[in-house]
């Protein structure tokens, strides 16, 4: 598991990568997964083990090859080293849904769970929202 922090505009859309490998350290391919979910919490700062669930972005499906790079990627948005990433997924504003994150000066977690040869792998995002 890998946590990510950073910070979004209220109402916002925001981007998400990642390198995901799996238990042994290996890159995660398109052929190794099952499935790709996402979903998206409201936290609390006074309460670290509440979260919740955003109506209608709880457990969604993502489609693994719009997401999941067999190569790893490298663009300007990517930060975290020089190796590149695997995962880039940007969570779309709806006009059904909206933005998940309408309150300015609260925390979000966005959760990816993948499950990749029959093992769950999860990567976590903690955002701010200004």
């Amino acid at each position: 598991m890998h946590d990510y922090h950073s910070t979004i505009f209220q109402d916002g859309t925001a981007t998400f990568m990642a390198r995901i490998v799996d238990v042994n350290g290996t890159l995660v391919k398109q052929s190794d997964v099952d499935s790709i979910t996402y979903s998206v919490y409201l936290l609390r700062e006074d309460k670290p083990e509440w979260r919740n669930a955003i109506v209608g972005r709880y457990n969604v499906a993502l489609n693994v090859p719009d997401v999941l790079f067999n190569q790893l990627q490298k663009n300007p948005h990517w930060t975290e080293d020089d190796k590149g990433f695997n995962f880039c997924w940007t969570l779309k504003i709806t006009d059904r849904l909206g933005s998940p994150f309408t309150l300015a000066g609260r925390h979000y977690l966005v959760e990816i769970r993948l499950v990749a040869k029959g093992v769950p792998l999860i990567v976590r995002y903690r955002l701010f929202v200004l």
